[in-house]
């Protein structure tokens, strides 16, 4: 289920040939990952194998907003902000656990 935090990191990562999505296409399920964050709630996935499930209106809702992107934005503790497109962008820049600080940011 899951506890609330102030900031949720939500992975919707699977993406096959097929579309399917698996256990995250319950109602359910979707209300409690929704759910779960006080402050701020990111979402990573596949809009291709989503947008074709009862998460379309969440989708377009959010593409409405100018609240859809393709980067994730991070901050380290200088205030230094950088936007990741992909897990191995993060992994360049990032130790696996915890971010070294500003030294991270450079490349």
């Amino acid at each position: 289920q899951g506890s609330e935090n102030d900031v949720v990191l939500l992975s919707l990562t699977r993406h096959n040939p097929a579309h399917t999505v698996g256990f995250m296409k319950l109602a359910g399920r979707r209300c409690v990952a929704l759910s779960r964050a006080r402050l701020a709630l990111y979402i990573v996935g596949s809009k291709t194998s989503y947008g074709a499930t009862d998460w379309r209106p969440l989708i377009d809702d959010l593409q409405k907003k100018g609240l859809l992107g393709d980067t994730l934005p991070l901050r380290n503790e200088k205030g230094v902000e950088r936007r990741v497109k992909s897990a191995s962008e993060l992994y360049r820049i990032c130790d696996r656990e915890v971010c070294r600080g500003l030294g991270c940011w450079d490349d």
